[in-house]
């Protein structure tokens, strides 16, 4: 699998397209009939929570919280059988009561796509800077981004054989920080 950031599928002859919704059920439950890998996001990689610079972990420490709020897999098959799609991610984020409301500030939140195999192991990941920009005295910040990722289906191998993940790259402190806000 090649993963791209933001590169366009231009020269593939389309046979099929098809699109799958980031949030609509888990990976690999889908049938033969599927026409597009599973998409998922994997459980605490859905949030992200940034807090100024110390040991302050409070509500007023939060410098940034940012979610995935929309996405979308669409597929297309070359005339070859190869299989290349665009996976599409939407974030937003926040001001914290501790980041700055007064000037423009920009984040750039680290986002990984992954492609795994039909055994559940990853076999190729990358990971992504989106860019978001907070006008001064605006609080939200939204984005779209749009990755390519082409797959290698092995003989026999089918889409629903094979799935994408797509989540924040979170630091250690960050993931825990996650598993236990979500208990």
């Amino acid at each position: 699998m090649a993963v791209a950031g933001a590169a366009a599928l231009s020269g593939c002859d389309t046979a099929a397209v098809m699109t799958e919704d980031l949030f609509s059920g888990g990976l690999f439950s889908g049938g033969a009939d599927k026409v597009c890998p599973n998409i998922a996001i994997p459980p605490h990689t859905d949030t992200m929570t940034t807090f100024k610079i110390g040991i302050g972990r409070d509500l007023i420490d939060v410098t940034f919280d940012a979610d995935f709020v929309g996405g979308a897999l669409e597929c297309r098959y070359g005339k070859d059988g190869a299989l290349s799609a665009i996976v599409v991610v939407e974030v937003a984020a926040k001001r914290g009561p501790a980041a700055p409301r007064s000037k423009p500030l920009e984040i750039a939140l680290p986002i990984f796509v992954a492609k795994m195999d039909r055994t559940g192991e990853i076999r190729d990941k990358a990971v992504f800077k989106t860019l978001l920009r907070f006008p001064e005295n605006v609080q939200l910040s939204r984005r779209r981004e749009a990755f390519d990722v082409d797959f290698n289906l092995g003989p026999g191998e089918i889409a629903s054989d094979v799935g994408v993940l797509v989540g924040f790259q979170l630091t250690e402190e960050q993931l825990k920080f996650n598993q236990t806000k979500n208990r």
